[in-house]
């Protein structure tokens, strides 16, 4: 998986980690993190960061499966910014569509 994050703000930004939040009825473990080398990343404004990284098979069914409430980037202040309605549409579009084996043809 390719994470890209733009700070599209006018200050500098330091990334601390990538992680979200499961619905509540899906099981007892709220929380998730991604682990992605590089971080902390200070971000100057209008900067790319991206990173590969690994995702477990069990993530990609669960975003398919709409499991996942919210994913979001904390800064190290704490701050977190949360993929929007549309963004995690797609990321779910984008995970069924490698679920169903339609990349492979």
């Amino acid at each position: 998986m390719l994470i890209s994050l733009v700070n599209t703000g006018r200050r500098k930004i330091v990334i601390n980690s990538i992680g979200g939040r499961y619905k509540k009825e899906h099981n007892s473990s709220k929380y998730f993190v991604l682990a992605l080398t590089g971080l902390p990343k200070m971000i100057e404004p209008y900067e790319v960061f991206s990173q590969h990284t690994d995702i477990s098979s069990s993530l990609l069914r669960e975003v398919a499966g709409s499991e996942i409430d919210k994913i979001w980037i904390e800064d190290t202040k704490g701050k977190k910014w949360s993929l929007k309605k549309k963004e995690m549409k797609i990321l779910k579009d984008t995970a069924n569509y490698i679920n169903n084996g339609k990349h492979l043809i």
